[in-house]
């Protein structure tokens, strides 16, 4: 492992001066939803699961808006972006003065509510709308507004058609076939998938091929798709996965993460299976989630396992805000900052440490390369 060259360099030299200006730690206030029409909304025979992000305008207005969809369609899409498009917000403030907010996110957790009928599609009705748009809510003939918060959550439920392609995928597990119980995973999630249980129950069983065949960069990815949660409309984290299927989900996440060294991801998803779970005092977890901590409160660097797994990008949440990254195999391009208040692209450069000013508020960072590429991060403290 090549040594690491502390020589900190700022981000950009254009937030220099913004830097400087803070001596001490800025007083952020983040936004506050005004109006969030559509936040909750049923699914009408399907289901998805789409992630807006979007900037807050220092007058509350949205702004920079696109949508990332795990299970979702174009229309689907379409229609959600119009409805976050529409939202206002108390502008978020740093040391009092008004200002944009940057990388917002509101997870939809589409789900279907047997018992709510399909709004009209408007006169004339009848495939594709071609009598035209529904009437606006409160306009004659209209149908009333659905109060999501006023009914249960409906029931998960689980496609007929990947109920039987998971059993045959069992058995192939079980016959130590992983190449095609993969292939079988890739084709299921290509054509197959229609409610959110679906989706997650597929990338948790894809976690556990690849882990069947020592692929832990790869099987963590899907864990962690496997696990993607939402508030719902009763304002409680919900997950798309039975409690049954969850608390196992959750504890592979925090297992394949402590692996490799991504304590700060360990560590959040343990807080998660506690907040969820009863986990029996003797339970083994607990050990390893403090040896995880240990190494998470002490001043020396925290140094973790990263790889490219698919479409050229890795993404990670820094627990601290300056990092290096090291022992490269393979191409690593440049490393993107999404930060609340602004985004950065900084070409990747063998040896230099870089770092997040405060003033930049939270981040997520991608790193983008060549799928397949391997390296070490890490992470120091102040």
């Amino acid at each position: 492992m090549k040594p690491i060259t502390r020589h900190l360099l700022p981000l950009a030299s254009a937030i220099a001066l913004a830097t400087a200006a803070y001596a001490q730690e800025p007083e952020f206030v983040r936004p506050e939803p005004v109006s969030q029409e559509g936040k909750f909304v049923p699914g009408y025979g399907s289901e998805g699961i789409v992630k807006a992000r979007f900037t807050v305008k220092a007058d509350g207005s949205v702004d920079d808006l696109t949508m990332h969809g795990f299970l979702t369609n174009q229309f689907l899409n379409a229609t959600l972006q119009q409805t976050v498009s529409n939202w206002t917000f108390k502008p978020g403030t740093v040391n009092g003065e008004p200002v944009d907010f940057y990388n917002q996110e509101h997870m939809f957790a589409i789900r279907f509510y047997p018992d709510l009928p399909m709004p009209a599609m408007g006169p004339g009705a009848g495939g594709r709308g071609r009598g035209g748009p529904a009437p606006a809510a409160g306009a004659e003939g209209a149908p009333e507004p659905v109060d999501l918060t006023q009914r249960p959550l409906p029931v998960l439920a689980l496609s007929q058609e990947v109920k039987d392609a998971v059993d045959e995928i069992s058995v192939l597990v079980s016959e130590m076939d992983y190449d095609k119980a993969m292939r079988e995973i890739t084709k299921l999630m290509r054509t197959g998938l229609r409610t959110v249980f679906d989706y997650s129950l597929a990338y948790e069983l894809k976690a556990s091929v690849h882990m069947a065949m020592d692929e832990p960069f790869e099987a963590l990815e899907a864990s962690k798709l496997a696990t993607l949660n939402a508030i719902s409309p009763q304002g409680e984290v919900v997950y798309f996965l039975d409690d049954n299927v969850l608390l196992s989900a959750l504890s592979k996440r925090f297992l394949l993460a402590a692996t490799l060294r991504q304590n700060g991801l360990a560590w959040e998803t343990y807080e998660e299976m506690l907040n969820k779970f009863d986990i029996p005092e003797e339970d083994n977890i607990h050990a390893v989630a403090q040896a995880v901590k240990v190494q998470l409160d002490s001043p020396e660097p925290l140094g973790m396992l990263a790889k490219i797994t698919e479409n050229k990008l890795w993404t990670h949440k820094p627990v601290r805000r300056i990092f290096t990254v090291t022992d490269v195999d393979g191409r690593l391009n440049q490393i993107n900052a999404r930060c609340e208040r602004r985004n950065l692209e900084l070409e990747y450069q063998d040896g230099v440490d870089w770092t997040l000013p405060a003033s930049l508020g939270n981040c997520e960072l991608d790193f983008v390369g060549r799928d397949g590429t391997t390296f070490t991060l890490y992470e120091f403290a102040e």
